[in-house]
């Protein structure tokens, strides 16, 4: 349709016209994001393939619980506050209980009934 080819020529002239193309350190920056994403493609691949994806499930699990607790502590837009704390623990234990119930509904049929 024309207006979806007008937005994508849009945003394809933005991204041809971006000023960092330029900066060694943007471009520097921008290589190592793409190679990452696909390392950790890769990676989850690899984790399945080679172990089964309720393993890759827990792991996946894991290392959100990881991120979170390392993004706290290493990045300093993180305010501490005991609500906010309470809030993502409460948020934590949500996730792996919901992974829990998924791994457990598709391996024994739990909580069919």
């Amino acid at each position: 349709s024309p207006s979806s080819s007008s937005s994508s020529q849009g945003t394809l002239s933005k991204i041809y016209n971006f000023q960092q193309w330029h900066d060694p350190t943007f471009l520097a920056m921008f290589i190592l994001a793409a190679f990452m994403g696909s390392v950790l493609n890769y990676s989850i691949f690899l984790c399945t393939t080679l172990n089964s994806a309720l393993t890759t499930a827990v792991v996946g699990a894991l290392k959100n619980v990881a991120v979170t607790y390392i993004g706290m502590v290493l990045f300093e837009d993180y305010a501490f506050s005991w609500v906010n704390f309470i809030g993502i623990n409460i948020s934590i234990a949500g996730s792996l209980y919901y992974t829990y119930i998924t791994i457990f509904k598709g391996v024994r049929g739990f909580g069919n009934g």
